[in-house]
């Protein structure tokens, strides 16, 4: 597969294939903002390695979405995929952790990551990406109920971040396939959406982390 291998597979593309996607792109872009200015919040906690990942990670799928977009490359497609798969990977492997759950959990979860990274770079599983992705996001629901016995969510941070990527999903899925010159915004929801919803998420999980009361193993959160 050549780098610069042209894909069209969004509603702007389909549409208006002569240019780039103007929207989605600069859309994407709102991920990188969202991304550092909680990545740079003043908090009383020092943020721990694993959760700066993730942060980056969302900004670089920021990066790399827009280059997607603008461009369509499959080189870029690569970069704007791997970077949602692997924050979401380190993510949910850290709540594993936190929550004590089996070795074996993290272990299986680990190689459905790698498999799906293996898969993306053939063209013909750009059909599936989304829902991999989605399924792997569907996880942290039953994870989030699971933290609830360690923290309760009296803000409802993580509710709210599990309401809005769930909300930016279905809407994208809900717009795309009624595609027209009117709802060519459907994937600009998903950018704003599913990037505010995971840092609202990762935020709660962060302060699950961050509690003293927390398993002895959990207490020392700056040495992973």
């Amino acid at each position: 597969m050549d780098y610069n291998y042209k894909i069209i597979n969004m509603c702007e593309s389909k549409l208006y294939p002569d240019q780039p996607e103007y929207l989605n792109s600069f859309s994407a872009l709102y991920m990188c903002y969202i991304s550092l200015s909680y990545l740079f919040k003043p908090s009383k906690y020092r943020i721990s390695h694993s959760i700066a990942i993730l942060y980056w990670c969302i900004f670089m799928n920021g990066i790399g979405s827009f280059l997607y977009h603008w461009h369509g490359w499959y080189i870029f497609k690569l970069l704007d995929e791997f970077t949602m798969i692997i924050p979401v990977w380190i993510g949910i492997s850290k709540i594993l952790y936190n929550l004590n759950y089996s070795i074996y959990y993290t272990g299986v979860f680990t190689i459905f990551n790698i498999i799906i990274l293996i898969l993306d770079v053939f063209i013909w599983f750009q059909d599936y990406f989304a829902l991999m992705f989605a399924i792997e996001l569907i996880t942290i629901i039953p994870l989030y109920y699971k933290a609830l016995e360690f923290k309760s969510d009296k803000l409802s941070v993580g509710l709210r971040g599990i309401t809005i990527c769930c909300g930016s999903g279905l809407l994208w899925v809900i717009i795309e396939a009624n595609c027209n010159k009117y709802l060519i915004f459907g994937h600009s929801i998903w950018h704003i959406g599913m990037s505010t919803g995971l840092c609202y998420i990762i935020e709660y999980f962060k302060n699950l982390e961050n509690r003293t009361t927390l398993l002895p193993k959990q207490r020392n959160i700056h040495n992973d």
